[in-house]
Parts: C-alpha cells; sequence; structure tokens
C-alpha cells in the first residue's frame, strides 16, 4: 500500500494566507452598530451546506423580484469586457456577517431595491405556493430593518425612527412586541426594560394609546427585538404569524414529503427557535418560551 504523498511546506503556507485574506475581507458583527438592513438567519447548525443554500435561495428569489437588465453591448470588444469586469467585481448583493455563532448569520443587502421585509415575506409565500421547502437547514429567516448598539438610548433612538412612521397616527392598529437576548448577560436582564420602552414609543408615552393596542394571539404588527451580543437586530413585521413566526419548520411540517427535507426531529426540537410558547399579564410582548432561554411571553394591562 503507497504512502499518501506529503505535501509542500508552500502549500500549507499559501493556504494560510488565503485564509488570512478571506477573514480580513468578511464583515464584523460590530460593523452593525450604525444602522443596517438585511436578513436574520438561524439554523440548527450554520455549517457550509446551510450557508450555502441560503445564499442560493435569496439569490433565486432575487432573480425572480428584482430581474436584472442585460448588460447592453457596444460592439467594442474590449468595452464589453471592461463592463462585464465591472458587474463582476461590484460589491455582492447579499454579504454574510460573521456573528462568531454556529447557529445565527446576518446577511446584508446591498442593493437598494430591497426592500428587506416585502422581500422574506415574498420568499414565504414561495414557499407556501409551491408547497416546496426550498431549505433543509435552515430554520428562520427574519427581516431586519434597523441595527444599533445594545444600550438603551441607541434602541429608543432607533425604535423612534423605525415606528414614529407607522404606528404616530389616529389609524387603529394592534402590536405586540417579540424580545430575545442572546450572548449578552445585562441585555438579557433588562428584557421587560426593553419592552416598555419600545411600547412607550408606540403609543408616545401614552398619546396614541387609545389606537395602538396590544393583542398577544394576532396582531397586525409585530416588533421584532434579537440582541446578539452588543448589536440588536429590530423589525416591524405585518401578519406575522401568518407564515408561522416565519419559521419554516413550523410551516411546513405539514407539507408532502416535508421529512425527508429536515435535518431530525430532535435537532428541531431542542433548537433555539422552538416555537412553544406561554402566556402571562403586565408585560407587552410576544415571544418564545425557551428553556434555554428562560424566556417567556406576556401582555401589557
Amino acid at each position: 500500500m503507497s504512502q499518501q504523498k506529503k505535501r509542500p511546506k508552500a502549500f500549507y503556507v499559501n493556504k494560510a494566507k488565503k485564509q488570512k485574506v478571506e477573514e480580513s475581507s468578511r464583515l464584523s458583527i460590530n460593523e452593525l452598530k450604525n444602522s443596517k438592513e438585511g436578513i436574520f438567519v438561524t439554523a440548527n447548525f450554520l455549517g457550509s451546506k446551510c450557508k450555502s443554500e441560503i445564499f442560493r435561495l435569496f439569490d433565486e428569489m432575487y432573480e425572480k423580484f428584482y430581474p436584472q437588465a442585460d448588460i447592453p453591448q457596444t460592439g467594442d470588444v474590449e468595452d464589453d469586457i471592461k463592463n462585464e469586469i465591472a458587474e463582476l467585481t461590484q460589491k455582492k448583493t447579499f454579504e454574510a456577517v460573521d456573528t462568531t455563532l454556529n447557529n445565527i448569520m446576518f446577511v446584508l443587502c446591498n442593493d437598494e431595491k430591497i426592500n428587506v421585509t416585502d422581500f422574506v415575506a415574498k420568499i414565504f409565500e414561495e414557499i407556501v405556493s409551491s408547497k416546496k421547502r426550498k431549505t433543509r437547514f435552515t430554520q428562520r429567516i427574519l427581516p431586519v430593518s434597523h441595527t444599533c448598539y445594545a444600550s438603551m438610548s441607541d434602541i429608543e433612538k432607533t425604535a423612534k425612527a423605525m415606528l414614529s412612521g407607522l404606528f404616530h397616527n389616529k389609524i387603529k392598529m394592534t402590536y405586540g412586541i417579540v424580545y430575545k437576548s442572546r450572548n449578552n448577560t445585562e441585555m438579557k436582564k433588562k428584557r421587560d426594560e426593553v419592552i416598555k420602552l419600545i411600547a412607550e414609543v408606540v403609543t408616545n408615552k401614552a398619546e396614541f394609546s387609545d389606537v395602538n393596542t396590544v393583542n398577544l394571539d394576532n396582531p397586525e404588527y409585530a416588533i421584532v427585538v434579537n440582541v446578539v451580543k452588543n448589536i440588536v437586530f429590530m423589525s416591524t413585521i405585518k401578519d406575522y404569524y401568518l407564515h408561522n413566526k416565519y419559521n419554516i419548520d413550523e410551516l411546513t411540517k405539514n407539507f408532502p414529503n416535508t421529512n425527508s427535507n429536515r435535518v431530525g426531529e430532535d435537532l428541531a426540537e431542542n433548537s433555539l427557535d422552538d416555537d412553544s410558547s406561554n402566556k402571562a399579564i403586565n408585560i407587552v410582548s410576544i415571544e418564545k418560551n425557551e428553556a434555554d432561554a428562560n424566556t417567556e411571553t406576556a401582555s401589557d394591562n
């Protein structure tokens, strides 16, 4: 039996250099302190297959909902080549942000034409209409319209920017607040404080409390707040329950042949996105009850 040929030292040197370049070009979660739009993705484990299927799905839906015009041919070979090279080297439409967590990914949307809330809603509408899961490893896909640093002052400022235009009028609407903190003990302790703060922004400290009321069962708008480390991801989602809280596992569990597309029932049941929930009183909130995160759903008097 022949021994495997030993790779030359230069192979490992070049490999290390390549890895260093890739890591240096990867966006850091700290770059999200200034508000960004994107998509919040959770999975049982964000391996290479999961990441690949996410970008494949986003690219497919992007081409379907935002068709691009073909590059015009000038007739000049050199100009045509330059135009094609320029298109290839332009900024990617979707760009991953390194959260350093193995079950959460944030994907930036670099095309200003994309309304991330509408884009994600269309993805779920496509899943429902086609009766096809479209992903194997991904669990939840949430739009994110605003990000900020995880401090009370930044959260208040961002909430006002996100919510004032929608809620500060005399149109009657129902809302709920979904809050979850990961890898941030301080913000987990401030859960009630954050929920109260956002509720005050919605009602503008009681000015619009008569038209903006809480509905825990099926609100028109869910204000979704996810804290990951020192960054807050926020969005306002209409008809949040229509697509099972944007949980692909729950949405597709009754689809034909769905079980063959799932990673495994045990993993799904023990994942951070378990949708079991309980109700309590005195706090404006809609959120998942997860034993490992010690969260609970509550309402406001």
